[in-house]
C-alpha cells in the first residue's frame, strides 16, 4: 500500500471577479455551430450584442444538438486578447466546463489551436489565456457541460480584454474585452 502522486503542471484558469479599467475589443458575430431559433430566439449573435439579458442557446427543439458547440467571432486587426470573460447560465446542465480557443486569418480558416482552458465554476468567469492572441478571427469551442450530462449550452455574454502591454521577449500581455451574450 503506498500511494504515490506526481504533479507535472498546475494551471490557474480564471476567476470570478471583473477586470476594471480595460478597453474592450470590438467583436462581431461571424458564425456558430448551432442555435435555438424556434422554442426561443437564442441566436449566436446574441453572445456579442452587449446585452446581458439576451443569450445564445444551443439547438434543442426537435432534438438536442450534442457538444461540441462553437462560436466564431471577428475582431479588429490590432487587438491582442489576453483574457476572455464568459457570462453563462449558472447551472451545471447549461454551463460549459472547457473551452478551446482557435484563431485564423480568414473566416473560413484554417483555424489553429492556440489554447485550451478550464472555465471556472461561476456564472461569470474570467479566463486568462496562456498566451495572448492576435488574429482577425477567433473560434471558441466548448466541449462539455460542468456535469458532463447535458447537450445544452447557454451563454449570455462573451467579453475579451485587450492585451496592449509588451514584455521584454516581445509577447503581448495585459487585457482585452470580447463582448457577447451568453
Amino acid at each position: 500500500g503506498n500511494t504515490l502522486m506526481a504533479i507535472n503542471d498546475i494551471k490557474l484558469y480564471g476567476q470570478q471577479r471583473e477586470t476594471k479599467d480595460k478597453e474592450t475589443a470590438k467583436l462581431s458575430f461571424v458564425a456558430c455551430s448551432d442555435e435555438e431559433t424556434v422554442k426561443e430566439k437564442a441566436y449566436g449573435r446574441y453572445a456579442v450584442d452587449g446585452d446581458i439579458n439576451t443569450l445564445w442557446h444551443s439547438h434543442y427543439n426537435g432534438g438536442n444538438t450534442p457538444y461540441p458547440h462553437s462560436i466564431t467571432l471577428s475582431t479588429t486587426p490590432d487587438d491582442t486578447i489576453g483574457y476572455i470573460r464568459l457570462v453563462q447560465r449558472d447551472k451545471p446542465n447549461y454551463a460549459a466546463a472547457d473551452m478551446t480557443v482557435y484563431t485564423a486569418e480568414t473566416s473560413d480558416g484554417p483555424f489553429v489551436k492556440v489554447d485550451s482552458v478550464r472555465i471556472p465554476y461561476y456564472g461569470t468567469s474570467l479566463v486568462r489565456l496562456n498566451k495572448p492572441v492576435c488574429a482577425p478571427y477567433i473560434k471558441l469551442v466548448f466541449s462539455h457541460t460542468r456535469n458532463h450530462s447535458s447537450a445544452f449550452l447557454a451563454v449570455n455574454e462573451i467579453t475579451a480584454f485587450r492585451s496592449d502591454d509588451s514584455i521584454a521577449d516581445g509577447t503581448a500581455t495585459g487585457i482585452a474585452h470580447l463582448k457577447g451574450a451568453v
